[in-house]
């Protein structure tokens, strides 16, 4: 009987034995045994650059005036953002632009201005702009004629790939925030309609641009964060001149085509034929002025590349050589200032946070590493559904495939993962569970959630939060202490704390700020 007792006794053990060792075990204990790639010592010195607790105005604002445009990213500088955010695609002469949809119809008067056979006349236009020293035209009419038929091969006229940058200017890129949002609507945000008209009234010389919100360049992007704003005439259209690049001079437009041909066909092995037509330059030193509103703050630029088959082959080498003339490309040019606060002001355009780049697209990643080499920070961003270009089938919803989500972006040399959080306007599925917080920051990777518009999506006290609504954003981290303290906790550096205590305290009322912008543009002219 005692050896039967002992003999139960064991196996009872045994049994609970086996049942606690087989218990499933919860995704954070998962995380805490998974070995997760992590970012070296030159990876983590690129992503300091990026100061924790930091926030970025997507689109400028998508709710107090026209996102995108000149008036939106002055508004964000002006309320304080950190950083403000573009996506960003290439017009037909490769100019970097900021505009978030394939099409330009819902946010612009394309309908209106591109209507009939306005594009053909505004085309024709445009190429007989140019001139020689004399004041002849520099381009044949035969010659316009038969790169207007190969353009009209090639274009559908609704995308910005369809377009030279100084034709997207005769575009009000305002009226339509009007029309929708009544209740906000403003005289600043729209044109009085008469670029058209006055394109024809020069009798097919010259294109005249709209005076109400443009289409922003990047070049543009840069110049109001530094404290700039477009330079403008009498009747509030903006100044800048275009001419034919050096090298193009002595070639017509159909010499002008085959080269852009054989260039494209070159990068993609003779597969494509080329609808750009990379011959202009804009004077963008008369294109800006000082900022008559200007308070101080410099804040950096967040650059988002959507992948648009539209695009040109060499968009990353674009992005970089227009980071590298205006001053923003910390690979060429370094900086030695390293507060990103001072005195109440954001200078994060100063130092070598300046520029964020980010994608979704695994081809994006890759182009952007080879041509950045990780030395520009940059956000590996999870799609809210599964990229058709990932192979792992739960992507970032199991911790062993997000751990080699992650693994590939610090292998491309990205420093920073972009998950979306459940509730606000997109009602994204959630990808900041704890146990995924945990897994990207074991990496020692920080984390850029986007797309915040309501209190409750804030609650995780994010490393780095996108927003439309960035004066909600500005004021909950003031609220919650998260700014202006010198005893944040630091994720990667456990042995120090995070010190932003020279931000401002203060978040200027989003509709002092525009009414402040409003007196600036009620002449119509900045000059």
């Amino acid at each position: 009987m005692k050896g039967l007792l002992k003999f139960s006794f064991f196996l009872l053990l045994t049994l609970n034995s086996c049942n606690k060792n087989s218990r499933s075990l919860s995704l954070t204990e998962v995380v805490d045994r998974i070995d997760v790639t992590v970012l070296d010592e030159q990876m983590a010195k690129v992503r300091d650059y990026v100061p924790l607790y930091s926030n970025i105005a997507f689109r400028g604002t998508t709710f107090w005036a026209p996102e995108q445009t000149e008036v939106s990213y002055r508004w964000a500088r002006e309320i304080g953002a950190d950083y403000i955010q573009a996506e960003v695609q290439c017009t037909k002469d490769k100019v970097i632009v900021a505009f978030a949809d394939d099409e330009l119809l819902k946010k612009s008067d394309c309908n209106e201005v591109f209507k009939f056979d306005n594009v053909t006349s505004i085309r024709r236009t445009f190429y007989k702009s140019f001139k020689n020293r004399d004041g002849s035209q520099h381009f044949s009419d035969n010659d316009i004629e038969n790169q207007i038929q190969y353009d009209k091969l090639n274009e559908s006229a609704i995308r910005i790939s369809d377009f030279y940058y100084a034709e997207l200017l005769i575009l009000d890129a305002g009226q339509w925030f009007n029309d929708n949002y009544v209740s906000l609507a403003k005289e600043m945000f729209s044109s009085d309609g008469s670029s058209l008209a006055g394109t024809y009234m020069t009798g097919g010389s010259s294109l005249c641009y709209s005076n109400g919100q443009y289409i922003s360049s990047l070049q543009d992007i840069a110049a109001i964060a530094r404290g700039s704003k477009l330079s403008r005439d009498f009747e509030g259209r903006r100044i800048l001149p275009y001419h034919i690049k050096a090298e193009y001079s002595d070639l017509t437009l159909e010499q002008i085509r085959q080269l852009n041909i054989d260039i494209n066909n070159k990068n993609t092995g003779g597969t494509s034929i080329s609808k750009f037509m990379d011959f202009v330059e804009y004077d963008y030193k008369s294109g800006y002025i000082s900022d008559d509103v200007d308070s101080g703050n410099r804040p950096g630029i967040c650059i988002t590349l959507k992948e648009y088959k539209y695009q040109p082959i060499d968009i990353e080498d674009l992005l970089f050589n227009e980071l590298d003339y205006c001053g923003w490309n910390i690979v060429t040019n370094i900086s030695s200032d390293t507060k990103f606060y001072n005195n109440g002001k954001v200078n994060i355009g100063n130092t070598n946070g300046k520029v964020i780049l980010q994608t979704f697209r695994l081809n994006f990643v890759e182009r952007i590493e080879s041509k950045f080499e990780g030395r520009v920070p940059m956000c590996y961003l999870i799609d809210n559904e599964r990229p058709i270009d990932w192979s792992y089938k739960e992507y970032f919803d199991k911790p062993w495939d997000a751990s080699k989500v992650i693994d590939y972006a610090i292998t491309h040399k990205c420093h920073i993962i972009g998950p979306g959080v459940s509730g606000g306007e997109l009602n994204l599925q959630n990808r900041c569970n704890d146990w995924q917080i945990d897994l990207i920051h074991k990496a020692k990777m920080p984390i850029c959630t986007w797309l915040i518009s309501e209190n409750s999506q804030m609650n995780k006290s994010f490393d780095v939060m996108v927003s439309g609504s960035i004066d909600l954003v500005l004021n909950w981290q003031i609220s919650n202490q998260l700014r202006c303290s010198s005893s944040l906790f630091n994720p990667f550096h456990s042995s120090f704390s995070y010190d932003n205590s020279e931000a401002s305290l203060i978040v200027p009322d989003p509709m002092e700020v525009l009414i402040s912008l409003e007196k600036s543009y009620n002449s119509k002219s900045s000059n």
